[in-house]
């Protein structure tokens, strides 16, 4: 696992409740995350992708993530054999994703607040989409009054 920290990345981890140490995870610096969310994704892919066939990205701001969403959406993925994937509601795709090798190139063509959501929409054909097992929110947090309303839930 790899943790891309960015923006007050001391604050952050000073308030991580979990061990930095662990040999499972990995901390990457991202250095210029004020170019946007294409940055950590690239700062994060570089230190997996000579490794893994598969990034699967989670973003951080979305709180209701849990294991059991990502092994059931892990099983599903790695069945249909396709080389893109990602959590279904409805008839929308969500968060998380995953991407295999042969799309790695495009990742790191990506640039200033944009994810990987153009690939997506250039593979159709290429994309296994799983409905989250349940009842998922896939709500983020992007404000202040975000954070306080999940806070209440």
């Amino acid at each position: 696992m790899v943790l891309v920290l960015g923006h007050r990345s001391e604050e952050i981890r000073a308030g991580l409740k979990t061990d930095l140490d662990h040999e499972k995870l990995e901390i990457a610096e991202n250095a210029h995350y004020r170019e946007g969310i294409s940055s950590s994704i690239i700062t994060g892919l570089r230190v997996v992708e000579d490794i893994y066939d598969h990034v699967m990205i989670i973003l951080a701001d979305m709180p209701h993530i849990t294991a059991h969403l990502i092994n059931h959406f892990l099983y599903h993925f790695l069945l249909s054999g396709l080389p893109l994937g990602a959590v279904k509601i409805g008839e929308r795709r969500s968060h998380p994703v995953i991407f295999g090798k042969a799309f790695y190139a495009a990742l790191h063509l990506l640039t200033g607040d944009m994810g990987g959501r153009s690939i997506f929409m250039e593979n159709p054909g290429r994309v296994c989409l799983v409905e989250a097992d349940g009842i998922y929110d896939d709500t983020d947090i992007d404000t202040p009054d975000d954070y306080r309303h999940v806070q209440k839930i």
